[in-house]
């Protein structure tokens, strides 16, 4: 394994030096604890809650511009009965007199 590592050392990073390869895997084995302490319990469940909270409110703007964007839109599809007094208008007039838009020719 030796000799084996020390020619893929050579070969692969042939600019660093055998001391360079020690003082890096000291680095490497010498990382700060809190770096690899776990998250606690408490900060876990604020983690937790606040990506929920992230999802929801995510969801919820994309459902009220989706509904603001299709079903706000003035030919979007509606049921319309017709009482007696309109029976001989147009669709057209009836629709314009209960929702109060104006004429156009």
């Amino acid at each position: 394994m030796g000799i084996r590592w020390r020619i893929q050392s050579w070969v692969y990073r042939p600019h660093r030096s055998v001391n360079a390869d020690r003082e890096f895997r000291k680095l490497e084995t010498t990382v700060d604890p809190a770096i690899r302490a776990p998250m606690s319990p408490s900060l876990k469940k604020v983690v937790g809650i606040a990506l929920l909270f992230a999802f929801w409110l995510g969801t919820d703007l994309w459902s009220k511009h989706w509904a603001d964007a299709t079903l706000a839109d003035p030919f979007h599809p509606q049921a319309v009965r017709i009482s007696a007094a309109e029976a001989g208008k147009t669709l057209k007039e009836v629709v314009q007199k209960r929702l109060e838009l104006p004429r156009r020719r």
